[in-house]
């Protein structure tokens, strides 16, 4: 869902490796996100960053979980085989699983990309509302949360490097360039929104229609907004009963 669901359905992302600064090479500084007619520099970096603020979100009142929610994605196989980790951090890794799966379960997200392969854009439909869900959410975002868009974008930093030390080095080379682009700011506007999905379309292997789905959105916002609101209630309660069910209780 909001992680990185795109990296095992579309084997491309992992020939990125190949197109990745080594952690010590000189970054550029940031560019501003109205930059929107040049490339996005992010894109050059293992694992772009598309869905983050959605695992964010649903972190947001456990922020002990928020670095393993935030990481997930690096973590492979059973939780057993990351003991070392605090257990904090395995947890969230429990929680970001959880929200893969209830997302992919999601009859809300399914409808979405079937609105978006009846207009066309058929191989990448899911991918498409999973990015365009993460923008659903910043555009509106104080209708889910009093706390500013900026402050809780530093409350997601603040909580993820709290456990720096006990996370993937990967995930921290991504998380880096991340925070430096200001990545979470390209979100909130159409026109960010839509560059960040005209480059990634580039990105991908085949011919694809991702980069059109930004003006399906909007021809359609209607619809899509409606079963995103709808994704976001239902996810959101079943998230905080999973945390209070199998997190809190097993603390």
């Amino acid at each position: 869902m909001f992680d990185f669901w795109f990296w095992p359905r579309f084997p491309i992302f992992s020939q990125m490796l190949s197109n990745v600064q080594s952690p010590t090479s000189n970054v550029p500084r940031p560019m501003s996100p109205v930059q929107s007619s040049q490339t996005l520099p992010i894109f050059n970096f293992l694992k772009c960053p598309l869905n983050y603020l959605g695992h964010a979100y649903l972190t947001r009142n456990h922020p002990e979980f928020m670095a393993g929610n935030m990481a997930g994605d690096f973590y492979k196989g059973k939780i057993e085989k990351f003991s070392e980790l605090p257990p904090e951090v395995q947890k969230g890794i429990r929680l970001h699983r959880f929200i893969d799966e209830t997302t992919d379960g999601s009859e809300e997200m399914k409808q979405a990309t079937r609105l978006f392969q009846l207009e066309g854009i058929r191989r990448v439909g899911s991918v498409a509302g999973d990015i365009l869900l993460d923008h659903f959410i910043s555009k509106n975002w104080s209708d889910y949360s009093a706390v500013e868009y900026q402050t809780f974008i530093a409350f997601i930093y603040e909580h993820t490097e709290y456990h720096r030390e006990h996370l993937s080095p990967q995930f921290f080379f991504m998380y880096q360039r991340l925070k430096r682009y200001d990545w979470f700011n390209y979100y909130p506007s159409f026109e960010g929104i839509s560059e960040i999905l005209r480059q990634f379309s580039k990105r991908l292997s085949f011919e694809n229609d991702l980069a059109q789905s930004a003006g399906v959105y909007r021809f359609r916002s209607k619809e899509f907004d409606s079963l995103f609101s709808s994704f976001l209630g239902n996810i959101s309660a079943k998230c905080e009963n999973f945390i209070l069910d199998n997190l809190k209780s097993s603390s």
